[in-house]
């Protein structure tokens, strides 16, 4: 179940719990349209709404963002819940001309990059998105450097959409999606972490086994957040 915008009150919340406990098991995957830490009163709400699912004792919430140092504040409640996913997505290694062009008003990469490291020094079952790709050299550099903080990481082609749609396409039919995948393994597997690289919400097999290796047609464990961007 996602679990976005339309949901930021307390019966909206408390509806969503409901459900999850009928559905023991039911992963509930946390703004994979919208951003929980867009800003101060996002994050507000967001801290509410973990609480109150960590009050009901929902289990598998997975949360995915940019936010950086807001979401830092509440790695606290990850770390009670030792079934919860905290996440960070990322396209840049770092900032530049690009970087504001796909990420505008987003964190910089290294403030992520902490937040994910604290989360895992704290006990907290981390992952980091890498989405869309728009830079392979970059991309690798974000497995090599985040990965240690990162139990999972999800490498993916974002759907084609919103004002970039074009040059999203133009640059994922440039990839060579498979020679890619290799070369993410190698950087996964150093930085200790599981592998799952998606093209469109299908998984990519990596030959060679390990720790990365990857099943075809088998759903990642947080399938959905690797597409969430903020270039709409």
């Amino acid at each position: 179940m996602c679990f976005g915008a339309e949901n930021r009150v307390a019966g909206g919340v408390e509806h969503v719990a409901s459900v999850i406990e009928a559905r023991p098991g039911m992963p509930l995957q946390m703004c994979t349209k919208s951003d929980a830490y867009a800003d101060e009163d996002s994050a507000k709400v967001t801290r509410s709404v973990l609480e109150i699912l960590s009050k009901r004792g929902v289990k598998n919430v997975h949360l995915c963002s940019r936010g950086g140092n807001l979401a830092i504040r509440d790695v606290d409640i990850f770390a009670i819940n030792d079934t919860w996913w905290f996440g960070q997505s990322m396209s840049h290694c770092w900032t530049c001309n690009d970087f504001n062009m796909w990420e505008p008003h987003s964190p910089p990469p290294s403030c992520r990059r902490r937040a994910l490291r604290e989360a895992k020094a704290k006990g907290v079952n981390t992952f980091l998105v890498v989405a869309p790709v728009l830079d392979v050299g970059q991309s690798l550099e974000l497995i090599q450097f985040v990965g240690p903080y990162c139990d999972e990481i999800i490498v993916g082609a974002a759907e084609p959409c919103g004002r970039y749609a074009d040059e999203i396409k133009k640059r994922n039919a440039e990839i060579d999606w498979q020679e890619f995948s290799k070369a993410c393994k190698e950087k996964a597997v150093k930085a200790g972490a599981k592998l799952h690289v998606s093209v469109y919400g299908t998984l990519i097999k990596v030959a060679g086994g390990g720790n990365a290796q990857i099943a075809e047609d088998v759903q990642a464990p947080h399938d959905g957040v690797q597409r969430c961007t903020r270039n709409g």
